[in-house]
C-alpha cells in the first residue's frame, strides 16, 4: 500500500485539504484552484491513557494579610461574646424575678397581685431595654 498524500488549497477562502493516494498534479476538488503538497502526519490513538489522568496545578498565593483580619475578626467575635455572656448575666438578675412573696392580712393575701403587676411591668422595660440595643 502507498503512502497516503495530504493536498491543500492555495485559495485563501477554500482551503479544501484532500487525502488520498496518488494525488499529483490535482487540483482543488471543490475551487477547482491549484493545491499545495502537505506532509501526512495523522494523529496517532494513544493506548495509555493513564497519562491523561494526571493534572497538576500549583498556584502561589500569598494569604497572610487575609489570615491576619481573620484572626482580628475572631478576636472581635470572642469579645462580643464575652460582652453578651455578661450582659445576659446582668439581664437574667432583673429578668427571672418570678418569685413573689405572699403578704397575709387577716388571712388574705393583699400584696401578690401588686407584686406580680410591678414584676411584669420591669420585665417589659427591660425587653424594651434589649430592643433599643
Amino acid at each position: 500500500m502507498g503512502k497516503k498524500m495530504q493536498l491543500e488549497c492555495m485559495d485563501n477562502e477554500c482551503r479544501t485539504v484532500m487525502l488520498g493516494h496518488f494525488l499529483d498534479g490535482m487540483s482543488c476538488v471543490r475551487c477547482g484552484g491549484p493545491a499545495t503538497f502537505r506532509p501526512y502526519d495523522p494523529v496517532k490513538k494513544r493506548t495509555d491513557q493513564s497519562k491523561n489522568k494526571g493534572l497538576t496545578i500549583q498556584v502561589n498565593a500569598d494569604i497572610t494579610e487575609a489570615l491576619e483580619r481573620i484572626r482580628e475578626v475572631t478576636e472581635v467575635a470572642n469579645e462580643c461574646e464575652e460582652a453578651l455572656e455578661k450582659l445576659e448575666k446582668v439581664m437574667g438578675k432583673f429578668a427571672n424575678q418570678n418569685e413573689t412573696v405572699e403578704i397575709y392580712c387577716d388571712s388574705k393575701v393583699i400584696a401578690q397581685s401588686t407584686i406580680k403587676q410591678i414584676t411584669d411591668s420591669t420585665k417589659m422595660a427591660i425587653t424594651d431595654l434589649k430592643g433599643v440595643r
